[in-house]
């Protein structure tokens, strides 16, 4: 490895280290505009100036990679002299926006003008104007006043998002970003230019001129919206969410989140939500005290407690954190003694995911698509429900030469980057898997078929339902029947922001934790946690616990939901079931949809608001730091509570003594910690131990 002295200092680097790297791997603070790790180095700004002992004139320390026995002068005379040039002719026309700012207190600019520029300003003339308030697109407006033309944003549009919707305009003094004539900025990662931007140019409707850095506090969390798990900050004033910014994890998101999730906080400051209890007196919900609230609720759940077999139904939404499911399913297996408990309306989630599973055959990171020859992508459009996957798809197209294929029946904006396109038809993903196996059986060489037999190494990113029973059964098929010379491995894309979370907990009606199935045998384990309650005989799906409990079968049902409104969809005929059910909890933020039914409605958190892990789409668990003090009492909290007044024992309330006990339990968690899922940014699930007793 080479070796480079930078100011005196010595350090041995990787090949291919820039100078800029290497002599902030010193402890230098390197001023820098245009350069980041996630783009292109262009070396425009010039403040990162260097000199280099043999070349002639100063160098950008950010596009000159070291070289064995290189001596550099960071902060010699010469270079601190071109660099306070530099920042002088930034600062000529730039206007004194700093108290109003929105960039004030977190400016780059700020801080290198304070300690590399110049003291004071030789202008002498009017500074030149621009547009103060130019509307970009949906999200986005720029100060053009503010712009120094680091060539940020345009790049990310450029390499990143590939819309190529901003473009510098005019030349000279007069340069400002624009859009194309005619076009506006409505790239569905948009918003990134704003964390992009060093100088407060670009900002979003939404934030601009809400708060200073200073004024709010923020936390590491996790976007619940969707089952990748992008990584994010949360920022709040006062109890209210502000903004949500990308955290970069190259494991993840690398250093960009899409608008969808970054724009998924509004509910949460929604003066609509529930911060106490309502219980139905009549044909109405009144509002009520949590202790009365609480009282109400055991008084109702009851009759269904352990009073024979799967008498307690419970269903949930696919966002909860690791310890709101695990507690769940402690309540209603080891105090209701019922296994009628899932996350969702496709009654074959768990055991498809275990089949997959058990062959190990599914693709355990998303990182490693980078490394394909082929992408096969098969359903919904991925950059709709899956954001950034979409990025690492065309990262892989720009970088490696990726060929890309796009099976989809509607718009999408990957569309513009597949080699071959295909519907999947009437017949759906299943279908289609099918029609390709028989095409290679055929040995045909023309159209996809051709494609696929001239890959190495082929993905297939199937958005098209995770665990349905049917495309689960066409994969087995394609893949044992299907003889190629290149290797095959699936991504099934989830459609819940932790639904690989509730299936691990065992959020399901013919699994344990841990995907150990339901039987007389295992039962036997689990009873010794949880008590006697706990038997062997599988429960009833999402679809026959509401059934039941319409017909008073099921004579408790209690609802989970901690998120955004609309998240249940029931259907017309569900809701007729639930009026009929005998009692009726739910759990939820918002009245809304379960109002016609619910004889009590508890109030839970926002994502915003605990401490709390989910897995993300790879098997990835993540922890998730609360930002503002909860609205309504924890989940976790109630279910605590709750379990004493049903003469249950009560174990841990706050989350992280609960994922404690979670990693005593369930093998594929053993040896994390809050500590460690911090420091390393997410611990992969070892999936390994997920084929024990499955």
């Amino acid at each position: 490895m080479p070796k480079v002295k930078i100011d005196g200092r010595e350090i041995e680097v990787p090949q291919g280290t820039t100078v800029l790297q290497a002599a902030e791997m010193l402890g230098f603070e390197v001023p820098q505009m245009c350069y980041h790790p996630g783009l292109s180095i262009v070396g425009v700004c010039r403040v990162c100036l260097c000199q280099v002992e043999g070349m002639p004139k100063l160098t950008t320390s950010c596009s000159t990679e070291v070289r064995d026995g290189m001596e550099v002068g960071l902060y010699v005379p010469e270079a601190e002299k071109a660099r306070r040039g530099v920042i002088e002719f930034w600062l000529l026309n730039h206007p004194l926006d700093c108290p109003i700012c929105d960039q004030g207190g977190e400016c780059p600019l700020q801080d290198i003008a304070f300690d590399h520029g110049p003291g004071e300003s030789r202008l002498d003339y009017d500074k030149i104007k621009f547009d103060k308030r130019k509307v970009l697109g949906p999200q986005v407006i720029l100060d053009e006043e503010r712009c120094i033309l680091c060539w940020r944003c345009t790049r990310f549009t450029q390499e990143v998002s590939e819309s190529h919707q901003l473009m510098l305009d005019e030349r000279g003094a007069h340069t400002t970003i624009s859009t194309p004539p005619g076009a506006e900025f409505d790239d569905p990662f948009s918003a990134n230019v704003v964390d992009l931007c060093p100088v407060g140019a670009l900002t979003t409707r939404d934030f601009r001129f809400k708060s200073r850095i200073w004024e709010m506090g923020s936390s590491a969390a996790i976007a619940t919206n969707s089952s990748v798990g992008e990584n994010i900050f949360i920022w709040s004033k006062k109890g209210t969410v502000e903004r949500l910014t990308s955290r970069p994890n190259l494991k993840v998101n690398d250093y960009w989140l899409a608008d969808q999730s970054r724009f998924d906080f509004k509910f949460i400051n929604d003066p609509m939500r529930l911060t106490e209890p309502l219980v139905r007196v009549g044909d109405n919900l009144m509002e009520t005290t949590w202790q009365e609230g609480m009282k109400a609720l055991a008084e109702g759940l009851g009759p269904a407690m352990g009073r024979g077999s799967n008498r307690l139904g419970a269903l949930t939404r696919r966002h909860l954190s690791n310890e709101e499911y695990w507690g769940i399913q402690k309540m209603v297996r080891g105090l209701g003694g019922s296994n009628n408990i899932s996350a969702g309306r496709d009654e074959q989630m768990t055991e498809a995911r275990v089949a997959m599973l058990q062959r190990g055959r599914i693709l355990d990171s998303v990182v490693k698509i980078e490394g394909a020859d082929l992408i096969i992508a098969l359903g919904a459009d991925i950059e709709k429900t899956h954001g950034v996957y979409g990025l690492r798809i065309r990262k892989a197209i720009r970088e490696r030469g990726t060929r890309f294929v796009q099976v989809s029946d509607g718009d999408s904006r990957l569309n513009e980057v597949a080699m071959a396109r295909d519907s999947a038809g009437p017949s759906g993903a299943a279908g289609w898997i099918a029609k390709l196996g028989g095409a290679l059986n055929r040995g045909d060489k023309d159209g996809i078929a051709g494609i696929v037999r001239g890959a190495k190494r082929i993905v297939f990113m199937i958005n098209a339902g995770a665990h349905n029973t049917e495309v689960a059964a066409a994969w087995d098929s394609f893949e044992s029947t299907v003889t190629i010379e290149g290797t095959m491995k699936p991504m099934f894309l989830d459609d819940g922001g932790n639904i690989m979370g509730a299936a691990l907990l065992g959020i399901g009606p013919d699994y344990y934790p841990g995907f150990k199935r339901i039987s007389s045998e295992e039962s036997q384990a689990w009873k010794g946690r949880w008590g006697g309650k706990v038997h062997g005989e599988p429960g009833l799906g999402w679809n026959d616990t509401i059934a039941a409990a319409g017909k008073g079968d099921v004579q408790a049902m209690m609802l989970f939901n901690s998120g955004r409104p609309g998240n249940w969809n029931f259907s017309s005929q569900e809701i007729e079931a639930l009026k009929k059910a005998p009692f009726v909890a739910a759990f939820d933020m918002f009245a809304e949809e379960v109002q016609e039914f619910a004889d009590i409605i508890i109030p839970t958190p926002s994502f915003a608001e605990i401490d709390g892990t989910y897995v993300n789409q790879d098997g990835l668990v993540q922890l998730a730091q609360f930002n503002i003090l909860p609205k309504a009492s924890p989940l976790t909290h109630v279910l605590h509570t709750l379990t004493g007044q049903l003469g249950g024992k009560p174990r841990g309330r706050a989350a992280i003594d609960i994922f404690r006990e979670i990693t005593r339990d369930v093998p594929q968690f053993a040896d994390m910690d809050y500590g460690k899922l911090q420091d390393q940014q997410g611990i992969r699930v070892n999936y390994s131990d997920a084929l024990v007793g499955a």
